[in-house]
């Protein structure tokens, strides 16, 4: 249970997943829930639809929210990640060795990623956003969706340290892919990563771990992560900050115009969502935008 002193410092409070005992939003069933066409299945050949179809369900998703035209493109790479020459092949692979489960729906769904990732954005969340959202505050409650192997989140995690906001926020990622969660915990990334990096970042914020780099304990130990499923649930709570980046390119346009305004709802009034540069959030009535990437919604709704 969270402190009543630590109410103090937050005029919007997110329970923690393992600290408090409600559920997350289900939007999976009910007046509320996803409607969707049979559209899938008429996009992608019988074969693929039967194979996709199990494999999704295996992991606890439903394929018919994702874009046929990108599973598509995907199947190579999957079976190529599998090492087997046929869909058939995959399955019964699959079936003998569940655990290839989760491999095999991460080469469907490749999560492309790096540490600040469009500096400019990163750059503007430091000097504007996270220093404003911070007013009067110890810190920030963030919510990483869709947070891949969470170098972005990590990324965050980074600049509330420089800015001393650390210690006083809540940091939350999550993902449906159940190893990407695990690499995101582990903090692990090969070396070639720090050229990406701030040179104060390698060296405050790293350590050596053989021939790769690890976030250091501090940063780790002021993240969380979760397996989750956004288009089935969302984490309950209002966010000053959401990470959607890059990621709805993966749903059909069914999804995101129920996830869209699920997300807007989530933010406190002049909190700030994050897109990716090819990203729009359609059907919002409370979100203005400030800068590329970058939305708000409006204050007092």
């Amino acid at each position: 249970m969270i402190r009543e002193s630590n109410a103090d410092q937050f005029r919007y409070i997110v329970f923690p997943h393992e600290e408090r005992q409600r559920h997350p939003i289900n939007l999976a069933s009910g007046p509320t829930g996803f409607l969707f066409s049979s559209q899938a299945e008429e996009d992608l050949p019988e074969q693929e639809v039967r194979f996709l179809s199990w494999l999704f369900r295996k992991a606890g998703l439903d394929v018919r929210q994702y874009r046929s035209e990108t599973l598509h493109r995907r199947l190579t790479a999957c079976l190529r990640t599998l090492r087997t020459t046929s869909l058939i092949q995959a399955r019964q692979l699959l079936e003998q060795d569940p655990k290839l489960v989760t491999v095999a729906l991460s080469a469907m769904l490749v999560g492309v990623t790096s540490f600040f990732r469009d500096p400019v954005v990163f750059e503007h969340l430091r000097t504007e956003i996270l220093p404003e959202l911070a007013h009067q505050k110890k810190g920030i409650y963030a919510w990483s969706a869709g947070c891949s192997d969470g170098a972005e989140l990590y990324s965050l995690a980074m600049i509330l340290a420089d800015l001393n906001l650390l210690s006083g926020s809540y940091l939350l990622g999550t993902d449906c892919r159940e190893d990407a969660v695990e690499r995101a915990r582990a903090g692990i990334y090969q070396s070639d990563i720090a050229k990406n990096l701030p040179i104060h970042c390698r060296r405050t914020y790293f350590e050596e771990c053989g021939q790769d780099l690890r976030v250091s304990p501090a940063i780790r130990t002021a993240v969380r992560w979760r397996a989750s499923n956004m288009l089935a649930e969302l984490e309950a709570g209002l966010w000053d900050l959401i990470l959607f980046r890059n990621t709805s390119m993966y749903f059909r346009s069914e999804a995101t115009a129920t996830l869209w305004p699920r997300l807007e709802a989530a933010l406190i009034p002049g909190g700030v969502l994050v897109v990716g540069r090819a990203e729009r959030p359609h059907g919002v009535q409370r979100l203005s935008s400030l800068r590329p990437c970058l939305y708000r919604r409006n204050r007092g709704s």
